[in-house]
């Protein structure tokens, strides 16, 4: 090979090398372009799953993806259509409200690349031209098999060099978005979902509340009537009554049930297990039913079978599984029909275990409903007609409180023969959470023979505020005949005439008008003249947080809609008997023992205050009731009032015995001068002083002298 040959030859590589290097430089850049758009792509589909948890509606968050798609992507425009439902074959661009015809299109539903050197098919050509686009990518979004949101973007001019054509990655990228777009449906479906049932409950909720107040007047008129009336009524008289009465009853048992659902749903309920006797538990239940079977003409049994020491469970949870299973076995069970419950508590795998079945002859259950009847409101279909009995809430209570035992509950049915139900709970204590027990406290009972007065000679006097002007006078009609009763109907009237008469009870709605009473309880706790009056609290709601807000109010108690009169005439009567207690621990504090002459920081800070003053005023002998009064911002009969309550006497002896008192005290620490002593502790005739020294203390001044020295 010549040189020149080498020469050339050597060229024609180096040529070559160099367009080898060229390629390789296109191909690097090419996978930097595309790592570039990887990076952007997932920087994008970041943000935009940040964004589904903070967007403030549908709305903000199409604009979010169209501004996220238009910067990441680096697309010139990115538009949002929604779908037009006049104009099937139509959507409505977010931006301008322009109505954009995609009908043109082969298939609407189906996403598609058009590249800058594409040929444009059928409709195409049109929405590029519409838009302004070279390049353009078109996806739309399927809800229930239509159009619910349509993206189109792309590029208005298109550098190949740079790799600027819509491609497949881009569509890719735009697959991933609309993944988290149907995403952010679901999630917003949910919401409305969980929004709209929470509606429901409330509204479920609040309308059982407002017929606590009018089912509490008809059982209580019923009560009485049952007492008064029922012994001279004849036989179809008493029938006709005890089907009123039944009817009542069962209204109150939905009013409960429709409440318990409620609350378990809006806060969740917690178990409160204890020890107790299952098997004698379960007995009693059952002797209940007994009776009600006997009314309907069916044959009911109930067996019982415990080889379990000992059970812990809630009764009060399996009293409501129990009863609703038992209610509905007698109501779809004709006459001659039977109803059997029976109890099995055994070991099973090394737990304590009670197997509930509750059995019956009625209509049974089709084996298509099965599935369905746990679920709320659900009613069953029988001859493929819809109930008109029930309400749908029964089995689903049972099916949630038995879960919340760590219970399981199973159905087994035929139609036209009848269905059985198994309940199975655990009863061994170390199943349950600490926080699931409750505490075992002494029982406490309270014995008051009917008619009894709390304040002994003195009937009490008692404070009604009740709205509801039917109930106010139910209430008042009833108490008068054991208390001294005033009325007020809301929450602001009752502070003012507690403030002024000082009741030694209040008795109160919560929910009123003007001022509810959980803060007309707060108002009279705060005030120093009526912090000491017990509050009694009578509502509706019976969810736990309401009876937590009312105690924290500090209301002494609180009693649930409808309620029984002997009930809460009990629960007056043991509350002035607490009171009384308290008032005899003030007495002996201030009279009895005469060794005492100071308070240190009694119960209720009125007393406290009192006595403060009148030690202050000690040696003033002018310093009386209407002294006290004017410092204590308060009239003579709302003083005698209080200190009547607190401490069983009147303020002029209260204010005698502590000087005396404190003259004993001067005694017993060596002041002998009788005179001196007289006008230290407020007395000006020194025959008064030793008349009433004696009568305190059984000797007079020198008597007294002597022996404590």
């Amino acid at each position: 090979m010549s040189k020149e040959e080498h020469i050339a030859y050597l060229d024609q590589m180096n040529r070559e090398l160099v367009r080898e290097l060229h390629r390789y430089d296109i191909l690097i850049t090419g996978m930097r372009v595309s790592l570039s758009i990887q990076k952007k792509a997932l920087k994008l589909l970041n943000e935009l799953q940040q964004n589904i948890a903070i967007a403030e509606s549908e709305h903000a968050f199409y604009w979010k993806v169209s501004e996220l798609v238009s910067r990441h992507l680096e697309m010139t425009a990115c538009k949002i259509g929604l779908s037009d439902h006049q104009n099937p074959g139509s959507v409505v661009l977010m931006d301008n409200n322009e109505v954009l015809d995609v009908s043109g299109l082969e298939d609407i539903k189906r996403p598609f690349i058009l590249k800058s050197g594409d040929k444009r098919l059928s409709g195409q050509e049109e929405i590029s031209r519409k838009l302004g686009l070279a390049s353009m990518l078109y996806f739309p979004l399927l809800h229930n098999k239509e159009i619910k949101l349509l993206i189109i973007t792309g590029r208005a001019s298109v550098d190949h060099a740079m790799k600027q054509d819509v491609n497949e990655e881009d569509l890719s990228t735009l697959e991933a978005v609309g993944t988290l777009i149907t995403s952010y449906w679901s999630k917003s479906e949910l919401i409305k979902l969980h929004e709209t049932d929470r509606i429901k409950t409330e509204f479920v909720s609040n309308l059982s509340h407002e017929f606590r107040t009018p089912l509490t007047l008809v059982l209580g008129l019923l009560d009485e009537m049952k007492n008064s009336l029922l012994p001279i009524m004849d036989d179809r008289e008493k029938e006709s009554f005890e089907v009123v009465y039944q009817n009542a009853i069962r209204i109150k048992e939905l009013i409960h049930q429709l409440l318990d659902i409620s609350q378990l749903e809006n806060s969740p309920d917690r178990l409160q297990v204890t020890r107790g006797d299952l098997a004698q538990w379960t007995g009693k239940l059952a002797a209940t039913y007994a009776t009600l079977a006997r009314k309907k003409g069916i044959h009911f049994k109930y067996t019982i079978n415990s080889s379990v020491e000992e059970s812990w469970y809630d009764a009060d949870k399996l009293e409501k599984i129990i009863s609703n299973l038992l209610s509905n076995a007698m109501k779809y069970t004709d006459r001659n029909g039977e109803v059997n419950l029976t109890l099995e508590t055994k070991e099973s795998k090394g737990t304590a275990m009670a197997f509930f079945e509750i059995s019956d002859t009625g209509q049974g259950i089709p084996e298509s409903e099965q599935e369905n009847i746990f679920q709320r409101f659900y009613r069953l279909n029988h001859d493929g007609k819809s109930s008109t009995e029930g309400t749908g809430v029964g089995l689903y209570l049972v099916k949630v409180l038995t879960e919340l035992h760590l219970g399981k509950v199973e159905v087994h049915s035929e139609p036209g023969e009848g269905s059985l139900f198994r309940i199975g709970i655990p009863l061994s204590r170390e199943i349950y959470k600490d926080d699931a027990v409750k505490p075992e406290l002494p029982e406490k009972r309270a014995h008051i023979e009917p008619g009894q007065s709390a304040l002994e000679n003195d009937r009490a006097l008692v404070l009604i505020v009740e709205d509801n002007h039917d109930l106010n006078l139910f209430l008042k009609t009833n108490l008068e005949k054991h208390f001294n009763v005033l009325t007020a109907h809301e929450g602001k009237e009752g502070l003012e005439l507690a403030r002024k008469e000082i009741p030694d009870l209040v008795i109160s709605d919560v929910m009123m008008p003007v001022m509810n009473g959980v803060e007309m309880s707060k108002r009279l706790k705060e005030d120093l003249l009526t912090g000491h009056i017990p509050v009694l609290m009578l509502t509706a709601k019976v969810d736990r947080d309401s009876k937590i807000e009312g105690l924290d109010s500090g209301a002494e108690d609180y009693l649930s809609k409808p309620f029984d009169m002997e009930e809460l005439i009990l629960k007056v009567r043991n509350h002035l008997d607490t009171a009384k207690k308290i008032r005899n621990n003030y007495h002996s504090l201030l009279i009895e023992n005469p060794e005492v002459t100071d308070v240190h920081t009694p119960e209720d800070q009125f007393i406290k205050r009192l006595v403060e003053l009148m030690k202050r005023n000690l040696a003033d002998p002018d310093y009386q009731l209407d002294g006290m009064c004017r410092d204590l911002g308060i009239s003579r009969s709302q003083l005698y009032r209080k200190i009547g309550q607190l401490a069983g006497m009147k303020p002029g002896e209260l204010f005698r015995n502590l000087r005396l008192n404190t003259a004993a005290e001067y005694f017993r620490s060596g002041q002998n001068n009788i005179t001196q002593v007289m006008y230290r502790v407020g007395f000006n005739n020194l025959s008064n002083f030793a008349q009433s020294f004696k009568k305190r203390f059984g000797a007079n001044p020198s008597q007294y002298i002597k022996n404590v020295h």
